[in-house]
C-alpha cells in the first residue's frame, strides 16, 4: 500500500527559502501526512491481531492452541460417505464433512466452536408459560433449538418469536420454573483449557445450523471420546426430518498402535443422512467422558 505523499515536494530552488516559510511549510504537512497514515495502519494491524488472539496473551499462543487441539491429519479420504473415510484425525474432538471433502471441527473454544450459542444468563422463567426471560435477546435465532439447563436439570426450547431484549416467546410451555440459577446455552459439556470438553452423565451439546451438502449420501460423523462404558448419543433434524432422530453408531475404531488415535481413546463414526441445513446435537449417557 502506497503512502499519500509518495515523493515530498522539492524546494524551488530559484526561490529564496529563509525567506519563504509557506515553502517549508507545504513539505511539513506532506510528512505529516505520511505519518498518520502509518499511524492508523499500525492500529488496524494492532486491532485486528488483538481480535484473533480471542484472549491469548498472543497470535502466536492462539495459533499454538489451534494446533494442540486439531493435531496432524494423516491417511487419506476416499469415497463419499464410508465409515473409514475418516482416518487418522489426531486431537479431533468432532467432524464433519460433505461429497466436496469438506472437513468442519468442533474446537470447543470461544470463537472456534460448532455450538448453538454460549450461555446466557436465564431471569426468570414460569411453569406452564410459553414465555422465558433471559440477559439478552440478541443472539437467539427463532427455530434454532437450544438447551435450558440449571443444576436440577436440562430440557431443550426452541424459540418462536423475541417479544424484547429480554423476552422470548417458545414453541412450548415450560415444564417447571426456572430462576436466575440457569442458563441457555448450546452445551451443557465443560471446556477443558487445553481442548476438547469433559462430559457429566447426562450433558448434552446442540450445533448452530449447519450446511453438509444437498444430495442423499449419508455424511460420516467422528466423535473421539474416553474409551470407557460411556454413550454418546447422536441425533439430527433438517427440513426432511423435523424432529430430532437418533443415529446408531456405525463403526469404533480404538485407539494406540498404528491407529493415529491416542491411547485411552474411541473414534465412534455414524452415517448421518443430513441434507442440506440441519443440526446436530449429542446426549451422553452411562459415565462419565
Amino acid at each position: 500500500m502506497s503512502l499519500p505523499d509518495p515523493t515530498i515536494t522539492r524546494i524551488p530552488i530559484d526561490q529564496d527559502v529563509q525567506a519563504t516559510p509557506g515553502l517549508w511549510n507545504e513539505r511539513y504537512a506532506e510528512i505529516d501526512h505520511n505519518f498518520e497514515n502509518l499511524d492508523d495502519r499500525a492500529v488496524s494491524v494492532e486491532e485486528e491481531i488483538t481480535a484473533a488472539r480471542f484472549g491469548n496473551l498472543s497470535l502466536a499462543g492462539m495459533v499454538g492452541t489451534i494446533v494442540s487441539q486439531i493435531g496432524g491429519i494423516l491417511g487419506s479420504l476416499d469415497g463419499t460417505a464410508s465409515p473409514s473415510t475418516l482416518q487418522n484425525v489426531l486431537g479431533a474432538d468432532f467432524l464433519y464433512r460433505n461429497s466436496d471433502k469438506r472437513m468442519v471441527f468442533e474446537l470447543f473454544a470461544s470463537g472456534y466452536s460448532l455450538q448453538a450459542i454460549d450461555d446466557i444468563a436465564v431471569i426468570n422463567g414460569v411453569s406452564s408459560d410459553d414465555a422465558l426471560d433471559i440477559a439478552d435477546t440478541s443472539k437467539i435465532i427463532t427455530g434454532q433449538d437450544y438447551l435450558l439447563s440449571d443444576e436440577d436439570g436440562t430440557e431443550i426450547i426452541r424459540p418462536t418469536s423475541i417479544r424484547s431484549d429480554n423476552r422470548i416467546k417458545l414453541s412450548a410451555s415450560l415444564d417447571r420454573s426456572w430462576d436466575a440459577t440457569g442458563k441457555v446455552t448450546g452445551s451443557t459439556l465443560i471446556r477443558n483449557e487445553d481442548g476438547g470438553a469433559d462430559a457429566a452423565v447426562g450433558s448434552q451439546w446442540i450445533s448452530r445450523l449447519i450446511q453438509l451438502g444437498t444430495d442423499t449420501a449419508k455424511r460420516t460423523i467422528t466423535i473421539r471420546r474416553t474409551a470407557n462404558t460411556g454413550v454418546v448419543r447422536l441425533y439430527y433434524r433438517d427440513n426432511y426430518q423435523t424432529s430430532w432422530a437418533e443415529v446408531d453408531r456405525a463403526i469404533r475404531q480404538t485407539g494406540g498402535g498404528t491407529t493415529g488415535i491416542p491411547d485411552g481413546y474411541y473414534d465412534d463414526k455414524y452415517l448421518v443422512p443430513l441434507r442440506e441445513d440441519g443440526y446436530l446435537r449429542i446426549v451422553t449417557e452411562a459415565a462419565a467422558i
